[in-house]
């Protein structure tokens, strides 16, 4: 099932000079969307392995494996977050593993 998520999720896309290409790209990826949601709750940064944990708790509730956080946790570090920091709308830190919502 599909969870639709509350226009904090847009709001952080727009805050920023996207083009149209880029924002449809950015938000296409449905754990991106839940990425946005979650870091619009956020003030400070926090650690991929927390982002994943809050992610796969979203869809597996308690019955995820640790190999499951593992390889969403990877997938952020190599995709998706890079992505929001190319992007603008978060910077990423890949050496301390940690993410902010508008940190530039």
């Amino acid at each position: 099932m599909t969870q639709a998520y509350p226009h904090p999720t847009i709001e952080l896309t727009e805050q920023n000079d996207l083009t149209d290409s880029e924002r449809y790209r950015l938000l296409s990826s449905e754990r991106r969307r839940r990425v946005l949601a979650i870091l619009a709750n956020q003030t400070g940064p926090i650690s991929c392995d927390e982002l994943a944990g809050m992610l796969v708790a979203e869809v597996r509730g308690s019955d995820a494996s640790e190999d499951v956080r593992r390889d969403v946790a990877i997938s952020l570090h190599h995709s998706d977050l890079p992505m929001l920091d190319d992007l603008g709308v978060a910077t990423y830190d890949p050496t301390a593993n940690v993410v902010v919502r508008d940190g530039r």
